[in-house]
């Protein structure tokens, strides 16, 4: 088992420390960590941000991907005391997120959610399912005006 100490810096600065504890099998997934630590800290989900630690000179070295990780769980300082510590900055909004918040502002904040579940149906669709799609919304608008 590893043992993770994560401390989320937040935009206005105040840190906010959470604990929680990996498989074997799983520490050194990085894919694994992040959803980890959404699961922890929800706010990440529409937020870019990034993961680092902090090596032995005092410089935060940037987790990116698995080998980073391994490297990150290798070389930690306080990997002795069998406590890794993370810190995980909030860099900004995602475009999604920045849509949202701007549209709850303007009083349209429903129709963004569905812009991007349509966006993100027809980026996966052959031409004629989109059609369909598309089809399938027409007619649905035209009961819901009668």
């Amino acid at each position: 088992m590893v043992n993770y100490k994560v401390t989320l810096r937040l935009m206005n600065g105040e840190p906010e420390v959470q604990r929680f504890v990996v498989d074997d099998d799983k520490k050194d997934d990085f894919a694994f960590l992040k959803e980890k630590l959404c699961e922890i800290y929800p706010r990440l989900n529409d937020r870019i941000y990034q993961i680092c630690w902090t090596d032995d000179e005092g410089d935060e070295v940037v987790i990116a991907n698995d080998d980073a990780l391994k490297i990150a769980l290798a070389e930690m300082p306080s990997k002795e005391s069998g406590l890794f510590k993370l810190t995980v900055i909030i860099r900004g909004r995602t475009k999604l997120a920045k849509e949202k918040l701007a549209a709850e502002r303007e009083g349209r904040a429903e129709n963004v959610g569905r812009q991007a579940v349509i966006t993100s149906y027809l980026a996966f669709q052959p031409l004629h399912d989109i059609y369909t799609f598309l089809s399938s919304l027409t007619v649905s608008a035209q009961a819901g005006r009668t």
